[in-house]
């Protein structure tokens, strides 16, 4: 996550030089020895402090050293709108291309990437990472904190659901202003927003007004200045702007969490990017890859799980784990198939590359144990009552979007209600009960259908999220 971070697709722009077809990447490791080094520097800097992260180059030649030097360069600004994104707060970013520093035993951690060529020769890029940055993530993170304990504490970062959750005002500031019209657009095109959301979001962010207004129709401009023209008899509130800038913060994650082409915008794209790794990663942190494919056999579903997936993807997923997945796999499939996998099997795959087919069969695996359960709408406060952590609301919230919920919620007991509400956003947590006090939408309470359709709604999502380990039900 942390190289994604700072580098974005590092492997496949690694790959390109000269020679390499191989790459492995270290975990956060302690750094052991203290020592003063010259190289590269990618400088972050927050209201508080400035973060130096020390990049230095073994094995190179001039030529790689300039390729992977321009690399980093280039990286540097996109590895500062990610954090911005994640972090919820503003910083700044610069680039030196030489540097000089001393380095403190305790101070550091370093991640290295290790690049081998057909000849078997080495190369190697090593992060020197000070604590400073990973406390950005948790400030449970001590300076003399061991990498394992540094590891534990950036994964526990991003399986709180809230960092997924644009802001809409750092969001805005960060896009450019066509990526920010474009997306607009988007979001209009697909109907997640209204004129009216647009104007709570021009009343709440003033400072954006013309950023947001350049990019728009005459025809939207107009009807934004028609609301505002009426918005006295509207009787319009700060509550109203909190609940309208969370909708669209919700509609934006819609867009960024799914297979929506974001390729106008590199940094949507990174951040889509980012929370997909994090949901693969969810996946394969529970349990090795092999125990994956024993639960896959002995549920049954093993061999229409790989009906479904293409040989090469098989192939490449069992690839670092050829002998205990295979052993497997052949009880279940033809020698054509089995010869097929092994034709096909790469011989250096890319960790990326190995991480994506895995996860990819399993979720295969997962749709399909999925379309063998019912969603029964009466079951949906014994299901609310059994989330572990008040926490994981949220990522009910995002997966079922605030609508549903709220809609779901009619006629569930208060004290229910007010646990799911407990973790929420305060936009959310505004329109939410709106619905549930009839001030929006007064004929759902009257509706029955439309509040069953809800709560289905709700235990499918929290029945596949339990089923991706992602939430936890006591």
């Amino acid at each position: 996550m942390v190289l994604n971070i700072l580098l974005g697709d590092f492997e496949s722009s690694l790959l390109k030089i000269a020679g390499t077809n191989s790459i492995a990447v270290s975990p956060v490791l302690d750094y052991t020895f203290d020592s003063s080094r010259s190289g590269m520097c990618m400088t972050f800097s927050t209201t508080l402090k400035e973060i130096p992260v020390f990049v230095a180059l073994s094995n190179f030649n001039s030529d790689e050293t300039e390729y992977v030097t321009a690399l980093f360069s280039r990286s540097i600004e996109s590895a500062r709108d990610i954090l911005c994104m994640l972090l919820k707060k503003d910083i700044l970013a610069g680039f030196s291309r030489t540097g000089h520093m001393n380095f403190r035993l305790s101070n550091h951690k370093v991640i290295t990437i290790s690049l081998r060529n057909i000849k078997n020769d080495e190369k190697y890029i090593s992060l020197y990472i000070p604590f400073s940055f990973f406390r950005l993530f948790s400030h449970n993170i001590d300076v003399l904190d061991s990498a394992d304990t540094v590891e534990h504490e950036i994964i526990e970062f991003f399986k709180d659901p809230r960092w997924m959750l644009p802001d809409l005002r750092s969001f805005m500031h960060t896009l450019s202003k066509e990526d920010l019209h474009r997306l607009l657009n988007q979001l209009r095109k697909m109907n997640l927003l209204t004129p009216y959301q647009l104007y709570l979001v021009v009343q709440g962010f003033p400072e954006l007004s013309l950023k947001i207004k350049s990019g728009l129709s005459k025809n939207i401009i107009s009807d934004i200045m028609t609301i505002r023209s009426s918005s006295l008899k509207l009787n319009i509130s700060s509550r109203d702007i909190a609940g309208g800038i969370y909708s669209i913060e919700e509609a934006v994650y819609r867009i960024i969490s799914s297979s929506t082409s974001l390729d106008y915008s590199r940094f949507l794209h990174s951040i889509s990017d980012t929370i997909r790794l994090f949901c693969n990663m969810e996946f394969l942190l529970e349990r090795d890859f092999v125990s994956w494919i024993t639960e896959i056999s002995n549920s049954g579903l093993l061999h229409r799980t790989l009906s479904l997936i293409d040989n090469r993807i098989v192939a490449i997923a069992v690839s670092h784990d050829t002998d205990a997945c295979m052993q497997i796999i052949s009880q279940f499939v033809n020698s054509r198939k089995q010869n097929d996998i092994y034709s096909l099997m790469p011989e250096d795959p890319r960790a990326g590359s190995v991480f994506e087919a895995r996860a990819g069969i399993i979720k295969m695996y997962r749709e399909l144990k999925m379309k063998n359960l019912r969603p029964v709408a009466e079951s949906l406060e014994y299901l609310l009552v059994r989330f572990e952590k008040n926490t994981d609301y949220f990522h009910l919230l995002l997966s079922a979007g605030w609508f549903a919920l709220s809609t779901a919620l009619k006629g569930v007991k208060r004290k229910i209600t007010d646990r799911v509400l407990s973790e929420l956003p305060r936009g959310a947590v505004f329109l939410i009960e709106d619905i549930l006090c009839g001030v929006a939408n007064p004929n759902i309470i009257h509706d029955e259908m439309q509040v069953n359709k809800a709560r289905n709604i709700c235990v499918r999502e929290i029945l596949r999220l339990y089923n991706q380990g992602i939430v936890r039900l006591g």
